[in-house]
């Protein structure tokens, strides 16, 4: 992440290239954190620890359900306080 951050700080055409990706499919992406329920199914087998399995499993799908309808919306003028209170997760 921290490469990205600064190939699009100095280099002007990767600023662009990223730019160019639609926002529905950055958002989108996050739709994978669904299976942050494997992580609270590993809990149960014993195979992960409890600090670490609840939290980033839940808030794993809470993340990826909250992306699909955000992601429908992106494109809306409406939604940009979504938009806004998602990228802060």
């Amino acid at each position: 992440m921290v490469v990205i951050v600064v190939l699009a700080t100095l280099v002007p055409a990767s600023r662009r290239a990223l730019a160019a990706i639609p926002l529905p499919a950055l958002i989108g992406v996050h739709g994978t954190r669904l299976l942050g329920f494997l992580l609270l199914l590993l809990l149960a087998a014993g195979r992960l620890w409890a600090p670490f399995a609840p939290s980033a499993g839940w808030s794993d799908i809470l993340a990826g359900s909250t992306a699909v309808p955000v992601c429908l919306g992106a494109g809306k003028q409406a939604n940009r306080r979504a938009l806004a209170g998602f990228a802060v997760e």
